[in-house]
């Protein structure tokens, strides 16, 4: 049984890694390339880990998050920063790595006059 329940899990992870990969090639096509993430969780670890071990032409120059205790830490190798720091950034859009929190963080966005066109939705719900 537990066998089973390992292949089973593998063959989950190996589909969300597929799809992490089209979604990253999509990107990539569409002329993304300095990307900031926003939400420093699981979503944004696996995105960064994917990213460093595919050697994809997405650059993930930093990851927002809004929790004080995250700030200034690291994330596979990336710097957690504000929202307000992260405007010192050039960067072409900020993709939401977060599902939690995916549509508050999107109306954060546009209600600071984030360009809307620039807000990339990992989970579109």
């Amino acid at each position: 049984m537990n066998i089973g329940y390992l292949d089973n899990a593998q063959t989950i992870y190996d589909s969300a890694k597929e799809n992490i990969d089209a979604f990253l090639y999509n990107l990539s096509n569409k002329g993304y390339k300095d990307i900031l993430l926003y939400g420093a969780g699981e979503v944004a670890e696996i995105l960064l880990q994917t990213i460093t071990s595919k050697n994809t032409p997405i650059n993930v120059l930093a990851v927002i998050d809004d929790n004080l205790k995250k700030q200034q830490k690291y994330l596979v190798n990336k710097q957690i920063i504000s929202f307000k720091e992260a405007l010192d950034y050039k960067h072409d859009a900020i993709l939401i790595s977060s599902y939690a929190n995916n549509e508050i963080i999107y109306m954060n966005l546009v209600s600071t006059g984030y360009d809307k066109n620039k807000i990339i939705k990992y989970f579109d719900i």
